[in-house]
């Protein structure tokens, strides 16, 4: 899925910066995917997600490769959307990904989910 997605950004979406906020399930593989889409982002922003699956937002936050894209860890989908948005210009994209249970956060953080 990340393969997919970082292919589809590169294809579909232009961008200044890529904000991305994420958070991974525990079960999922974190290198893997941040592997994928870490390279794409000028700020990663982690946090854990609602469900009882989510992964610890330091492990996922490790997983990313060291670089000079600033890693932050927020303590809820909703912080880290609000950070991203804060540091983000209008040229700039935020990606919410990582689990259909982060993307539900972050509707609910904006007003989106019933």
């Amino acid at each position: 899925g990340a393969e997919a997605l970082s292919i589809a950004l590169r294809e579909s979406c232009a961008w200044e910066r890529l904000h991305l906020v994420i958070s991974i399930s525990a079960n999922k593989d974190m290198g893997g995917i941040a592997a994928q889409l870490g390279p794409l982002a000028d700020a990663v922003h982690v946090a854990g997600n609602e469900s009882e699956r989510a992964g610890d937002p330091a492990s996922i936050a490790g997983s990313f490769p060291s670089t000079s894209t600033p890693v932050t860890v927020h303590g809820s989908i909703a912080d880290a959307l609000d950070a991203a948005r804060a540091e983000a210009s209008p040229a700039d994209l935020i990606c919410v990904t990582g689990s259909l249970y982060t993307v539900a956060d972050a509707r609910r953080a904006l007003g989106l989910a019933t």
